[in-house]
Order: C-alpha cells, then sequence, then structure tokens
C-alpha cells in the first residue's frame, strides 16, 4: 500500500502524464519509508498520515523526470556553451532510487516517538 496516491501528489507539484510511473514510484518510496523505519525499530503506525504522504510526494518529487524540456532526465541545472563546447549538469537522485533525506526521516521517528517537549509558564510561575 503506498502511502500517497496520484491526486496526493498532483495537488503538490502538478500534472504528470505518465501515471503508471507516478503510482510505481509512490509505492517503491512507500516501501523505502518503511524499510527506513524499520532500520529505527519503528514501524508507520503512530506517524500521521498526513506526513506520510508529505514525505513519500516529496521523495517520488526528487525521482521524476523534468517534464516537457530537453534537460536530461534526472538533472536539475544545465548549463550549455557553444564555444568552446561547455556542458554542465547537477542530477536528482543518483540512479533514480528513492531515498529519504535526514530531515525527513527525523520528522517521521519524531512523530509518535515519545519525544516530549520542554516548556515553562509564560510570566512567572517561579515564586
Amino acid at each position: 500500500m503506498a502511502y500517497a496516491e496520484v491526486p496526493d501528489y498532483e495537488a503538490l507539484y502538478g500534472a504528470v502524464g505518465d501515471q503508471g510511473m507516478l503510482e510505481a514510484k509512490l509505492g517503491a518510496c512507500s516501501v523505502v519509508i518503511d524499510a527506513e523505519l524499520a532500520s529505527h525499530g519503528r514501524s508507520a503506525e503512530g506517524v500521521s498520515d498526513a506526513l506520510l504522504r508529505l514525505v513519500c510526494c516529496q521523495m517520488v518529487e526528487r525521482l521524476m523526470p523534468a517534464a516537457g524540456s530537453d534537460v536530461p532526465t534526472g538533472a536539475t541545472y544545465m548549463s550549455e556553451t557553444v564555444g568552446p563546447y561547455t556542458h554542465g549538469y547537477s542530477f536528482k537522485e543518483p540512479y533514480g532510487s528513492p531515498r529519504m533525506r535526514d530531515d525527513e526521516l527525523r520528522l517521521l521517528l519524531g512523530q509518535g516517538s515519545g519525544a516530549r517537549m520542554a516548556w515553562a509558564p509564560i510570566g512567572g510561575g517561579h515564586e
């Protein structure tokens, strides 16, 4: 079961031509989320659906090819110079593999992990 569906992704990032590919990537990223949580002794149980959906969509966005452009698949930056023939590219995830960023993992682990917030009353309380 994927944590996000095509309409969830498209609401954040716009329409996608190949919805079959998008569904496959949503499923693959959901598997990676489960594996990452399991590697920390956790499961998705207790993590909000909205947070799982957001992280899944963010992971998929990094995997999606640039739509309607001459930029190579996965490139986020492209520089070309005609003379003396320079090309430069920056790419998204290497090899198109779904990967979770550290900040995304921290979000998921912090949700329902038993973490406590420290706070003090405003305006005193120290008499």
